[in-house]
């Protein structure tokens, strides 16, 4: 499966909902599962990467650490390049949450 995807009519209202759903997601998941957000380096442009880093208290516990480059074109498409995350979660696992997020911000 590509590490590479791409989304059509992402608008920049669209891109800004993806981005709070995201975080909100994220916060949720860290707090559920006894992690916390060390690293979000998610930038305002529309361009750029974002390093995304959950640590966790319990040393049995393996961080969980994102980097994707993001690009929201002015025809708005929307590509994001998978660069990097942990072994343990697979492309299509990660794929089915960025489409939920694409999915849950409809214009």
């Amino acid at each position: 499966m590509s590490r590479s995807l791409s989304y059509k009519n992402v608008s920049k209202r669209r891109f800004n909902c993806m981005k709070s759903t995201m975080r909100a997601r994220v916060n949720d998941f860290a707090h559920k599962n006894n992690y916390s957000i060390t690293v979000w380096q998610v930038p305002d442009k529309d361009s750029g990467r974002w390093h995304i880093k959950l640590e966790s208290s319990k040393i049995n516990k393996p961080s969980l650490d994102f980097i994707a480059h993001v690009k929201l074109s002015p025809n708005n498409l929307l590509t994001i390049d998978l660069i990097h995350m942990p072994a343990f979660i697979s492309t299509s696992s990660a794929v089915r949450e960025v489409n939920a997020v694409y999915h849950s911000c409809s214009q």
